[in-house]
């Protein structure tokens, strides 16, 4: 009797659960096929094992995030900086480079994560995970060569390993300066390729805190800065000019009523500066001061002037003279105390360069058209004009161009943000070929170009969209650091880190 209990028992579940499973409700096709696919874009697109997971797997994920959008927002430009880290991992990896193609793995990795469940554009945190774990997976995946390429290490600094088979360096450390609004300046350097912990080189005080502008001198051995006193109550030519060792030590002034500068000459001995030696408008004069003796001497004058290169071969200086409706660029000759006339700059041309080479000056120019703002190459030989690039509305603010010049190599790196897409774009432009490379392309952080390490090897950037970080590019665009500053501050120079 009790067994026939509990067959009938069983025979009753059974019913009951078939009649539960055609009760159910069900969804209409398109929302059961929409849940379906979101399910399915939870896991690897193809892979079924971890240890089967390639790059190729993670470019068709990303795309199916894309579709479903579980990446959001303006997730064209998400995906196309996705896509420029996975592409570069795919070459390093057909190269035979596994290091490297891991590193630009591990910057897909980091940018995955910047972008988890942010507003208004980002990814859903869920696809974050899967594609971090692919990103992992596919990194561990890569079969090393018996010659893997290693790049050379720096033992006297700490160094950060973005994944077990390579460690990260710089040979250069980045200085500068932080305003504290107390009458005090703080002088920090910083390893581009481990950020998080800025070291203190000395502190200033006694100075108005209205700012200040300083370099390191060519031998790494001093700091030359000029401060700004209150341009109300104290005018801008009462502005004074320092010079102490890197340390801090024998801190002394060596000029006054500066206006703009300084910039060290080549012999680490002397200092140019702009002053305004009277009360008329765009009356700035070039002068120098010996830093040991302390003499001033007038160069050029009178006129408006921005001082762009200092030159070995012949000794001398490149310089802007005049406004921006009628400006040439000159040559200062330091043997000869003569100047030049190179080029006349056209109408509204401003933010110039000169190219390392002294063949080019690179500027800003609104010559084309009264809205439009082109970065225009002028050759020195004979002025002739070609456009590098131009993207910018000047009735819309936010549209803006950043650039500047990469140290042994003929590149501008250029930021901007389109006026088509909205998206923030930093990438190099070769002034000879006028070819590009996109470093990164982000939706809502303007990566602005700040000033590249002597080597050419790390790029600071800092986001103009949020003060108080700057962020370290690699040469490749595939790796990217982050040190965040409290205060405001500026770059002062580079450091060649000791052997």
């Amino acid at each position: 009797m009790k067994n026939y209990d509990v067959q009938v028992s069983f025979v009753l579940l059974l019913i009951f659960i078939m009649i539960g499973c055609v009760a159910l409700p069900q969804a209409d096709d398109g929302e059961s096929d929409a849940t379906q696919q979101v399910q399915q874009t939870f896991l690897p697109a193809i892979v079924k094992n971890v240890d089967e997971v390639t790059i190729e797997d993670i470019v068709t994920q990303v795309n199916l995030y894309h579709e479903n959008g579980q990446i959001y927002g303006n997730a064209n430009g998400i995906v196309n900086s996705l896509m420029v880290k996975l592409e570069g991992a795919i070459d390093a990896r057909d190269r035979g480079q596994p290091d490297v193609a891991c590193n630009k793995l591990n910057a897909f990795t980091n940018e995955v994560e910047a972008k988890r469940d942010k507003q208004p554009n980002g990814i859903e945190s869920s696809a974050a995970d899967n594609l971090i774990t692919m990103a992992e997976s596919a990194c561990e995946n890569i079969t090393p060569t018996a010659t893997p390429t290693v790049m050379a290490t720096n033992t006297s600094e700490p160094a950060l390993t973005p994944t077990p088979t390579q460690v990260l360096t710089s040979s250069y450390h980045m200085v500068y300066v932080e305003n504290t609004h107390d009458g005090g300046y703080t002088f920090w350097k910083v390893n581009p390729a481990d950020p998080t912990e800025a070291i203190s080189l000395t502190r200033v005080t006694g100075f108005a805190d209205y700012g200040m502008r300083a370099v390191l001198s060519p031998d790494e051995q001093k700091i030359a800065f000029a401060t700004w006193g209150d341009r109300q109550r104290l005018k801008l030519w009462t502005s004074g000019l320092w010079v102490m060792n890197i340390d801090g030590s024998k801190l002394r002034q060596i000029a006054g009523m500066v206006l703009g500068g300084p910039t060290w000459t080549g012999d680490n001995q002397h200092i140019l500066f702009l002053r305004m030696d009277s009360q008329e408008p765009y009356q700035q004069n070039i002068w120098q001061v010996n830093i040991k003796t302390g003499e001033e001497t007038s160069l050029v004058s009178p006129g408006t002037m921005n001082i762009y290169r200092w030159q070995n071969n012949p000794v001398g200086f490149y310089y802007r003279d005049g406004v921006s409706s009628d400006s040439q660029v000159k040559f200062y000759d330091w043997t000869e105390q003569t100047s030049t006339e190179l080029v006349n700059l056209p109408y509204y041309t401003y933010l110039c360069y000169i190219s390392q080479d002294f063949i080019y000056s690179v500027c800003q120019s609104r010559f084309n058209k009264a809205d439009k703002l082109d970065i225009i190459r002028i050759a020195l030989s004979d002025g002739s004009i070609t456009n590098v690039d131009a993207f910018l509305e000047k009735t819309q603010f936010e549209d803006y161009m950043v650039f500047i010049e990469q140290p042994n190599r003929q590149n501008i790196t250029l930021c901007k943000r389109t006026v088509s897409d909205k998206v923030y774009q930093l990438k190099l432009i070769n002034i000879d070929t006028l070819q590009e490379q996109l470093l990164a392309s982000e939706p809502e952080d303007a990566y602005c170009p700040q000033s590249w390490s002597p080597d050419g090897q790390w790029l600071t950037t800092t986001d103009n969209t949020k003060r108080g970080r700057y962020f370290f590019f690699r040469h490749d665009g595939q790796i990217m650091t982050e040190h965040t500053y409290p205060l405001p501050a500026s770059i002062v120079g580079w450091l060649k880190v000791e052997e």
